[in-house]
Protein backbone atom coordinates (compact mmCIF):
# COMPACT_ATOMS: atom_id res chain seq x y z
CA UNK A 1 0.00 0.00 0.00
CA UNK A 2 1.23 3.61 -0.62
CA UNK A 3 -0.12 7.03 -0.05
CA UNK A 4 0.66 10.22 -1.90
CA UNK A 5 -0.65 13.74 -1.41
CA UNK A 6 -1.89 15.66 -4.27
CA UNK A 7 -2.42 19.21 -4.42
CA UNK A 8 -5.42 20.39 -5.79
CA UNK A 9 -6.45 24.00 -6.90
CA UNK A 10 -9.73 25.39 -8.22
CA UNK A 11 -11.53 23.58 -5.06
CA UNK A 12 -14.12 26.37 -3.54
CA UNK A 13 -16.78 24.64 -1.24
CA UNK A 14 -17.51 21.22 0.23
CA UNK A 15 -19.26 20.03 -2.98
CA UNK A 16 -15.88 20.78 -5.32
CA UNK A 17 -14.02 18.44 -2.17
CA UNK A 18 -16.56 15.65 -2.79
CA UNK A 19 -16.57 15.52 -6.53
CA UNK A 20 -12.72 15.36 -6.27
CA UNK A 21 -13.20 12.41 -3.39
CA UNK A 22 -15.74 10.29 -5.55
CA UNK A 23 -13.35 10.83 -9.03
CA UNK A 24 -10.44 9.63 -6.65
CA UNK A 25 -12.22 6.48 -5.03
CA UNK A 26 -13.40 5.50 -8.68
CA UNK A 27 -10.07 4.68 -10.15
CA UNK A 28 -8.85 1.46 -10.54
CA UNK A 29 -6.34 0.63 -7.41
CA UNK A 30 -7.40 3.19 -4.42
CA UNK A 31 -8.01 1.77 -1.86
CA UNK A 32 -8.87 5.19 -0.09
CA UNK A 33 -8.72 8.66 -0.72
CA UNK A 34 -9.45 11.98 1.54
CA UNK A 35 -9.45 15.75 0.57
CA UNK A 36 -9.17 18.75 2.50
CA UNK A 37 -10.57 21.72 1.48
CA UNK A 38 -8.56 24.17 3.23
CA UNK A 39 -4.76 22.88 2.61
CA UNK A 40 -6.08 22.25 -1.02
CA UNK A 41 -5.13 18.77 -1.42
CA UNK A 42 -6.05 14.82 -1.40
CA UNK A 43 -4.38 11.96 0.33
CA UNK A 44 -4.73 9.09 -1.44
CA UNK A 45 -3.60 5.22 -0.41
CA UNK A 46 -3.46 3.18 -3.30
CA UNK A 47 -2.11 -0.50 -4.20
CA UNK A 48 1.31 -0.36 -5.31
CA UNK A 49 1.86 -1.36 -9.08
CA UNK A 50 -2.60 -0.81 -9.55
CA UNK A 51 -2.31 2.46 -11.05
CA UNK A 52 -0.51 5.09 -12.60
CA UNK A 53 -0.12 8.43 -10.81
CA UNK A 54 -1.18 10.15 -13.99
CA UNK A 55 -4.40 8.38 -13.44
CA UNK A 56 -4.74 10.53 -10.28
CA UNK A 57 -3.86 13.85 -11.88
CA UNK A 58 -5.82 13.32 -14.91
CA UNK A 59 -9.52 12.09 -12.66
CA UNK A 60 -9.14 15.15 -10.67
CA UNK A 61 -8.06 17.42 -13.86
CA UNK A 62 -11.34 16.36 -15.87
CA UNK A 63 -13.44 17.58 -13.45
CA UNK A 64 -12.08 21.05 -13.99
CA UNK A 65 -9.98 21.29 -11.12
CA UNK A 66 -5.96 22.08 -11.53
CA UNK A 67 -3.80 18.73 -10.05
CA UNK A 68 -0.65 19.09 -9.22
CA UNK A 69 2.17 16.70 -8.86
CA UNK A 70 1.29 13.35 -6.27
CA UNK A 71 4.04 13.79 -3.68
CA UNK A 72 4.99 10.56 -1.70
CA UNK A 73 3.49 10.68 1.85
CA UNK A 74 6.26 9.18 4.65
CA UNK A 75 5.39 6.42 6.64
CA UNK A 76 5.46 6.78 10.29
Amino acid sequence: MRTVTVPVNGMICVVCAGRVKNALKAVHGVQDAEVNLEKRNATVQYENGKLNLDQLTRAINELGYKAGVPAAVESR
